[in-house]
């Protein structure tokens, strides 16, 4: 039985508190925007970690993760990348591939957007760039939807 915050905390773990508390972030940042906006930025944030923890990319698994929640933030924010980023703790490659669109995270990024936009070519492409089988892209999309939908089961 867990009696207490902190109890509950310390069981819930860091990583899984920390991305607890994106999530709300992302929501607060959203108000008044479509609900999609957010769905689609969890997704690639889950999409995007599964292509790292499967790939050569694992090591920056977290950060790959931040890269994709934040790959919206622009349009939530109605303002620039730049701009939406500047005041945030983001690591210089998460920056690196969300303003300038370059950098050792950026063929993580592009495999995801070309995945949700069905480019099969390029998703090829990057899958062999990023060192994935590309079986695993379509389980890791898929697992990236339902952990979505849970969480919207718990916020909504």
């Amino acid at each position: 039985m867990i009696s207490s915050i902190s109890k509950a905390l310390i069981r819930m773990g860091f990583k899984r508190l920390k991305r607890w508390i994106n999530v709300l972030m992302l929501q607060d940042l959203s108000q008044g925007k479509p609900l999609e906006l957010m769905k689609v930025a969890l997704i690639r944030s889950k999409f995007a970690e599964s292509i790292a923890r499967n790939s050569s990319f694992n090591h920056k698994a977290e950060e790959v993760s931040m890269t994709g929640l934040f790959s919206l933030l622009d349009t939530m924010l109605g303002s620039t990348m730049k701009d939406a980023l500047d005041g945030l703790a983001v690591s210089d490659d998460i920056y690196n591939a969300l303003v300038y669109e370059e950098g050792e995270l950026k063929p993580i990024c592009d495999l995801v957007y070309y995945y949700e936009q069905a480019n099969w070519a390029k998703v090829m492409e990057y899958s062999e760039i990023v060192n994935i089988d590309v079986k695993k892209l379509s389980r890791g999309y898929l697992a990236a939807i339902k952990w979505t939908a849970d969480i919207f089961n718990t916020l909504y």
